[in-house]
């Protein structure tokens, strides 16, 4: 019986130090990933809102923010978040957030507020940018 109960602890403390490992392993990846995937993000809103200059006013910021003005004098203000690997923005009354993470083939993707993917950058920019004219 002690025998069996030192094996499951030892098995135990194993598959934590696995588990543990490949967080690590994870997080080096994403910080290498995450600022490639705001940097497709800014590209994104920038050409979405090029894409329709009577509506939207992209204006020039450091890398790590994006200020789109709206025809309508409404602003949408994102920034990316190094630390936690996310993107805040505010628009209005408006405010939230977007976690960067790896998907199942360690890609970095933006997750929406309950942790799923969106589509592509392109997705996230069109529904930011709709927020300007709500």
């Amino acid at each position: 019986m002690l025998e069996r109960l030192i094996a499951t602890i030892d098995a135990e403390a194993q598959a934590q130090g696995v588990s543990d490992e490949k967080f690590v392993r994870q997080q080096r990846i994403l910080d290498e990933l995450a600022p490639r995937m705001w940097r497709s993000l800014r590209a994104a809103l920038k050409a979405e809102a090029e894409k329709y200059p009577k509506h939207f006013t992209f204006e020039v910021q450091p890398d790590i923010q994006v200020v789109i003005r709206g025809a309508s004098r409404r602003v949408l203000e994102t920034e990316y978040l190094s630390e936690s690997k996310s993107v805040i923005f505010r628009c209005g009354e408006v405010e939230g957030e977007r976690l960067i993470r790896l998907d199942s083939q360690s890609r970095a993707v933006i997750c929406d507020e309950e942790g799923k993917p969106y589509p592509s950058v392109e997705f996230v920019a069109e529904r930011l940018l709709a927020l300007i004219l709500q």
